[in-house]
């Protein structure tokens, strides 16, 4: 029997995730966005190529990549022996709302759509769009795919895909508002990037025993850290990825000609955040999910700050 009509949406509302979406695939070219209209003022923005922009990104973050990892996911195992709270994927599969053969079609789909509107964008706003849409079909696709996978490959999956994705999408908007590219905005994408890596990692601590288990196993930085060094080891690595905006805070100053006091305010909140996740008790789920949370209003606050200055 074919799916209800309000199955296919509560599945599609699953599989988005609606707050890593807003915070990756809407904040990051809302900071780009932000930067272009202080610059050129608010009637100088090309309007009716933005939206088609930020729906690019969303379908390849929420459609593409959550479909491509919750898929392969399943397969391995690692879904299956998690399952938590804010872990597990989006769970559509473990609550009987989408199938696998309904994940292989919505990535398929969404990779068609997003391909065809980001061809449109470059034809429409100029030729630099195409480093941006490869980046953002790469990040995509290589995460969770084999034969690369490089989210289960330490490092790799963050500063490899993740990471350029970010810093792709504050740069696209930014680059049709303007039609050019420029040091202050590629830093403030780097700047946020750094923020949502950290909250990345402490996502991936409660998945550390499903990870190991799966096959093969899926090591995160974190999950390879626990086995290589002990559990305790593992919430250091959000902490770090957290710590690493700081330097890019100076390199704002520098290149982007940003005041001390707004340096200082990104140095603030990336300390504080640094040092929530450090202190995570990696075996409590509890602790795990209300650090987690902390560090989703951090990267948010930090998202509405690049916002105002950037």
């Amino acid at each position: 029997m074919k799916k209800s009509i309000t199955k296919w949406i509560a599945g599609l509302w699953m599989l988005i995730r609606p707050v890593p979406v807003a915070a990756w695939a809407i904040g990051a070219p809302a900071i780009g966005l932000a930067g272009a209209v202080k610059e050129i003022g608010f009637g100088e923005v090309k309007w009716d190529l933005l939206g088609p922009a930020f729906l690019v990104i969303i379908i390849l973050h929420g459609g593409v990549s959550h479909a491509a990892n919750d898929r392969a996911d399943w397969i391995s195992g690692t879904d299956r022996f998690g399952g938590r709270r804010l872990s597990g994927g989006s769970k559509v599969i473990q609550r009987g709302v989408l199938t696998l053969g309904d994940l292989y079609r919505i990535g398929l789909v969404s990779l068609i759509g997003s391909l065809a509107l980001g061809i449109y964008l470059v034809l429409n706003a100029g030729p630099w769009l195409w480093l941006h849409l490869t980046v953002g079909l790469w990040a995509a696709l290589a995460y969770s795919l084999p034969p690369l996978r490089l989210s289960s490959r330490p490092l790799l999956g963050e500063w490899l895909c993740a990471w350029p994705a970010l810093i792709a999408a504050c740069s696209s908007t930014y680059y049709m508002a303007t039609g050019r590219l420029a040091w202050r905005n590629l830093i403030s994408g780097a700047l946020h990037g750094a923020f949502c890596l950290g909250w990345l990692m402490e996502h991936h601590l409660s998945d550390i025993p499903a990870d190991l288990a799966a096959k093969p196993p899926k090591l995160t930085t974190v999950a390879y850290t626990a086995r290589r060094w002990g559990w305790e080891a593992a919430p250091r690595i959000p902490a770090l990825y957290f710590l690493s905006a700081i330097p890019l805070a100076f390199l704002f100053k520098y290149y982007g000609h940003a005041a001390s006091w707004q340096v200082l305010v990104s140095t603030g909140l990336a300390v504080k955040a640094a040092a929530a996740a450090a202190k995570t008790q990696v075996t409590s789920i509890s602790d795990i999910t209300r650090r987690e949370n902390q560090l989703t209003v951090f990267t948010f606050l930090h998202a509405l700050w690049l916002m105002i200055t950037a």
